[in-house]
């Protein structure tokens, strides 16, 4: 009986929570829509009294959930990247988690629908530093419901209440967010889609990540003998930059990204996956050929070859990305000396970007590490390896993702091509999220 009550209470105080104005009686200035809200919740409080037990399976069935998505913009200098990074736990010495973009979105999202976990997926995780304009996140969003899924009026009815949630929960989610984070545009994700996956038709939900057609990331320098101080957040000041700097020179090398190539000599953790296929290698080999332990003058380039790498899960890793449009724009409005650098990608590896730039900045500085024929050698020739690609990335907090774009078509990418400043309305309105 005790528990009955607490259920019940819980269930108002949830309703009271997402700002329903449940109510056992009903004005008459009440909407259609406000009385089918209450109906809705009054249903739920009345399965719950006549259930003297509720058993897991029982639980697990009303626990439905509806897959959100919405936009977000942060200042990455105080976080530690998107992703939450978990660490060993340690008996002696508890460890402090850093703080991430997840995290804080998560334990917002939680809080607010009572201790449910709320897992956020992002279209990109960027890096410790790195910021962003207009990041897409999807979420589900739990509803305790009893509905009939094979009944259409009552998952119209559950979907409808929750749609007239949504901007309380937004305004809500707002209120509890740190000032460096920005959450808006809460919606209902589209609806799941066919996709042709190992030869064969499923059904997948909607997701930021994989739904994302092409992303707009920029990395803004300066390029002037100092920098102001409140420009070191989000602008990278090369070393003598005033003294090597040549806006078309460094254009010329920019446009060099434009088009389909193997990135490989471009990207993040390459050396890593590398190491550890020459070393599967290695091990492969001895033993097919018999070899002592250090002994390796018996394996040939084709045994100790890592054209192919695998991940983790044991999946080979595609180095090939398409880059649709790389400029160079000057931005007169934040300085004389201020440039920002434009890729927009249909996908990009681990801290390509940045190992972009910083190439570009070693093959145009005077002394650089790279000259013209090693800067071309890396772009176009697919054996190079991160390795030899001399240059360090550029810093993070010069890189910003401005936008994810979905469902983008080939007539939508020339409004892209045309936009000249960040904010401008073309890009906002090329797409609809």
């Amino acid at each position: 009986m005790v528990q009955r009550i607490s259920s019940c209470i819980m269930i108002l105080l949830n309703v009271a929570s997402m700002g329903a104005g449940w109510s056992f009686k009903s004005t008459p200035f009440r909407s259609l829509q406000k009385r089918r809200a209450d109906v809705f919740c009054l249903r739920m409080l009345s399965q719950q009294l006549q259930d003297e037990t509720s058993s897991d399976e029982q639980t697990t069935r009303r626990l439905k959930k509806i897959r959100c998505r919405a936009r977000i913009a942060y200042d990455g200098s105080c976080f530690s990247g998107f992703q939450i990074q978990t660490r060993p736990s340690s008996k002696t010495q508890k460890k402090k988690q850093p703080r991430t973009v997840q995290g804080e979105l998560e334990r917002v999202l939680t809080q607010r629908f009572s201790g449910q976990r709320v897992r956020v997926l992002a279209a990109g995780r960027t890096d410790a530093g790195v910021h962003a304009r207009g990041q897409a996140i999807h979420f589900d969003l739990p509803i305790a419901s009893e509905i009939d899924m094979d009944q259409s009026e009552d998952v119209s009815l559950a979907v409808e209440s929750f749609q007239m949630e949504l901007p309380k929960i937004q305004r809500a989610v707002e209120r509890m967010l740190p000032h460096d984070l920005a959450f808006w545009n809460l919606q209902i994700a589209p609806g799941p889609k066919i996709k042709i996956l190992d030869g064969q038709k499923q059904q997948k939900a909607w997701s930021a990540m994989y739904d994302s057609t092409l992303k707009w990331y920029s990395y803004r320098l300066h390029t002037g003998p100092a920098m102001y101080p409140l420009q070191r957040h989000n602008r990278w000041h090369p070393n003598r930059v005033q003294h090597w700097f040549d806006a078309q020179e460094f254009e010329r090398f920019v446009k060099k990204f434009q088009g389909t190539h193997d990135f490989r000599a471009f990207a993040g953790n390459m050396n890593r996956l590398e190491q550890q296929r020459r070393e599967y290698l290695i091990e492969k080999n001895k033993e097919s050929k018999d070899l002592s332990n250090n002994d390796v003058t018996g394996l040939d380039d084709e045994d100790l070859d890592v054209s192919e790498l695998e991940d983790g899960n044991g999946n080979l890793v595609n180095t090939m990305r398409t880059v649709r449009l790389a400029r160079l724009v000057k931005e007169p409005t934040e300085g004389e000396h201020c440039y920002r650098i434009d890729f927009f990608l249909e996908g990009a590896l681990y801290k390509q970007v940045r190992n972009m730039v910083g190439a570009i900045v070693e093959v145009c500085r005077d002394g650089g590490r790279l000259t013209e024929e090693d800067f071309d050698n890396l772009l176009e020739n697919p054996t190079r390896m991160r390795a030899d690609n001399l240059s360090k990335p550029a810093p993070p907090q010069g890189l910003t993702l401005e936008q994810v774009y979905f469902e983008i078509g080939e007539e939508k990418h020339w409004a892209l091509v045309e936009t000249k400043t960040v904010g401008d309305p073309v890009a906002s309105t090329v797409d609809s999220f």
